[in-house]
């Protein structure tokens, strides 16, 4: 019965995700395993939900009962990570997360107490922490710990202190991820380990590393390739010694919705300190003010695309000042009708409005000019051209025209025009920081 109700579970979620054509998914924040450098939008929440499962992991190599030799102790483990974050502003964080942990190792130590410490379970631990976006592609967070007894993966204490950079430059069709991070430890707190009660004496600070891309292969689906590990969090002694972790992750995100995303993959241990076989199985749910794919798709390039949030903010402004413009109430009445049609995306009924008003009153700058923007949305990039050509011949100190008659000639692959067009842009407004972006994106040098 639990099985059934399972797959039919995942196959409503694939239905919902595949039988929405034209949904944007939002930008997933995280890796699988590490942390990306966006941030969220002001106001936005995100709740994260996780199930971890890791086999033959051995932070720890004992000496065997019988010999002077060593062997690692070997854990098993489960992780029920639970996160929350919220948007304070477009460049800071808030987050709150709660980890169960439940170890289970083998001693082969007969000094008991990494069998006592590894064979553990319950509260993993809690962690606040604050996220920063320090540059455009590098943020940087600071958290503390406290409570817990997370031995396997960091070894808390009643307070620990941690800062972790991350970096994420646009590479091909997706995203580099860097991480680097470091676990300083606080206070100690009374594990009943044969008389070991100071965890200063077992735990050490913990240093975190990983590399990885996220490869977007469609507005729906991502994946994920991960290289991560840490140093171990015990330090020896006790008549043993600590295995550093590292291992190889590939997963894949679905996000049916720009508010919903499943995370699925699996892990590979290079080092000793790492699981053997680790699978991890995750949903995120987004609310309040999110952003979506096509903004967070534009913050990852240099080259500032509009979207057509984007151009019906330009178009509203535009209509206001060329609706009283007409001679008539003819030319009115188009001009509302395309205006309507724009607003609930019937941009081929808003461009016949719009064509029938142009024919009206030809020599209209505005008229041209919003013509040519709902031509650019229907990605007819040449009829749009000719009509920001005429908005900038009839007003050519319009800066809107110029910017979006670069991205005609720019999608039509004629750079030069592009970026003369751009260059315009400046010569009007100096300060105009989309033109100079695209223009150095095109490997020219700003005014």
């Amino acid at each position: 019965m639990n099985a059934r109700f399972l797959l039919c579970f995942c196959l409503l979620i694939l239905a919902c995700g595949l039988s929405v054509p034209g949904i944007s998914a939002a930008k997933p924040l995280d890796g699988l395993t590490l942390e990306n450098q966006r941030m969220m939008k002001r106001g936005s929440w995100d709740l994260k939900f996780d199930l971890e499962f890791g086999a033959g992991a051995a932070p720890l190599k004992g000496p065997v009962r019988t010999t002077t030799s060593k062997d690692d102790v070997e854990v098993d483990f489960v992780r029920v990570p639970l996160e929350v974050r919220y948007g304070l502003t477009d460049r800071m964080e808030l987050g709150w997360s709660v980890d169960g942990e439940f170890d289970k190792g083998v001693d082969t130590n007969p000094v008991n107490f990494t069998g006592n410490l590894l064979n553990q379970g319950g509260l993993g631990g809690m962690r606040l922490f604050v996220k920063w976006k320090l540059w455009p592609r590098v943020s940087w967070m600071w958290e503390m710990a406290m409570f817990g007894n997370n031995a396997l993966l960091y070894g808390r204490d009643n307070v620990d202190f941690g800062v972790k950079f991350m970096y994420g430059p646009k590479l091909g069709p997706g995203v580099m991820n860097v991480n680097l991070g470091v676990v300083s430890k606080g206070g100690n707190p009374d594990i009943n380990d044969n008389g070991v009660k100071n965890a200063a004496d077992i735990y050490d600070n913990v240093i975190s590393f990983g590399i990885g891309y996220a490869h977007e292969w469609s507005d729906r689906w991502e994946g994920l390739y991960e290289l991560a590990g840490s140093t171990s969090p015990f330090k020896g002694g006790f008549g043993v010694e600590s295995n550093a972790q590292l291992a190889a992750f590939l997963g894949v995100r679905f996000s049916p919705t720009n508010r919903f995303s499943l995370t699925a993959g699996g892990g590979f241990g290079v080092l000793a300190g790492s699981p053997n076989f680790s699978f991890r199985i995750g949903l995120s749910t987004m609310f309040g003010n999110i952003r979506t794919h096509a903004q967070a798709r534009q913050e990852e390039s240099d080259f500032w695309q509009p979207t057509e949030e984007d151009l019906a903010q330009v178009l509203r402004r535009a209509e206001k000042a060329a609706a009283p413009a007409g001679p008539g109430a003819a030319l009115a009445d188009r001009t509302a009708e395309a205006m309507r049609a724009f607003d609930r995306r019937d941009y081929v009924a808003a461009a016949a409005h719009y064509e029938a008003a142009v024919a009206m009153k030809p020599d209209d700058a505005m008229l041209r000019y919003n013509l040519a923007t709902t031509y650019f949305v229907l990605r007819r990039y040449s009829d749009a051209y000719g009509h920001y050509f005429k908005a900038t011949e009839l007003n050519p100190s319009d800066v809107d025209s110029h910017l979006y008659l670069g991205y005609t000639l720019y999608y039509l692959k004629n750079i030069p025009a592009a970026r003369r067009a751009w260059e315009k842009v400046l010569e009007i407004d100096p300060t105009n920081e989309i033109a100079r972006n695209n223009l150095e994106s095109l490997g020219a040098e700003r005014p």
